[in-house]
């Protein structure tokens, strides 16, 4: 009983944290991909509205 629950206790502790190092792992991996999405749209846009500024000054 003690050896099983001890082998329980360790798997389990394991187990959480590797699902923890992994949650944090996709939540960065997440936010880091939102940023560099966010940031493209922003250099397009930004891209976008210069052609239109220039556009009419030529």
């Amino acid at each position: 009983m003690g050896l099983t629950g001890t082998i329980i206790m360790t798997t389990g502790l394991m187990g959480t944290t590797v699902m923890t190092t992994t949650t944090r792992i996709l939540t960065t991996t997440t936010i880091i991909t939102t940023r560099t999405a966010t940031t493209t749209a922003r250099r397009r846009s930004t891209r976008r509205e210069r052609r239109c500024m220039s556009a009419p000054s030529s």
